[in-house]
């Protein structure tokens, strides 16, 4: 059985951080926690995990390192290994703040909802989503964080040509995730743009207006 373990860290006298931890089996864990709550390892088991997923597999010109990771949430998948304090990262996934990857569809509807991008998943044992054919022990999927520390579950996700498939097969099953639009990025590689939206627009809008204005308030480095 999953055992799931929120925990707010306090950054001075009234910042904080949420971060929460996820017990998927007895060696596997499931988290997420924020750029400033992350190790120099951490971050670098990250980073080298994108550049050999995207430069390496995949042959793919991209940054791995941009200006989004530093006002960023990691969900993070780990598994531990060997003596105590050694852990193998099985995946990550970004999830950058509302409002900095604005996108407009083709009808002229604008989403600012906080983007899901940069997935990498590098064992068998790990999905993006949960499906009942499934081996996988863990997902990646958890809008459901997103009630916790942003008061919505509403967001978007990024995804190159290899993942848009796995979204369009989920989204059968998922009513309220939603395909909406291509875009192309700074090396010429197509992006497809969903949607999650289980929550009204406007009002899920407004909880994250309000978080940020809290969230900008402070130094998170």
């Amino acid at each position: 059985m999953k055992q799931q373990h929120i925990i707010k860290i306090p950054r001075g006298k009234e910042r904080q951080a949420v971060k929460i931890r996820e017990e998927c089996s007895d060696s596997i864990v499931k988290e997420i926690r924020h750029f400033c709550d992350l190790t120099k390892a951490e971050y670098q088991a990250i980073v080298e995990q994108r550049v050999q997923q995207f430069v390496v597999w995949n042959k793919r010109i991209m940054n791995p390192v941009d200006e989004h990771d530093e006002d960023a949430h990691f969900i993070m998948i780990w598994e531990n290994e060997g003596g105590v304090g050694y852990k193998k990262l099985l995946g990550c996934t970004r999830v950058c703040l509302p409002f900095s990857h604005i996108y407009t569809d083709q009808e002229g509807e604008q989403y600012e909802y906080p983007v899901w991008d940069k997935c990498t998943i590098v064992d068998l044992r790990v999905s993006m989503f949960p499906h009942p054919k499934s081996k996988a022990i863990a997902h990646m999927w958890a809008p459901e964080w997103g009630l916790e520390i942003t008061g919505t579950q509403n967001g978007m996700m990024d995804m190159y040509a290899d993942g848009h498939p796995i979204l369009l097969a989920h989204a059968k099953h998922e009513p309220n995730l939603r395909f909406i639009g291509e875009h192309m990025d700074q090396w010429g590689y197509i992006g497809y743009r969903w949607v999650y939206e289980p929550e009204d627009k406007k009002e899920s809008e407004r909880m994250l207006s309000r978080w940020y204005m809290e969230y900008d308030q402070y130094d998170w480095s």
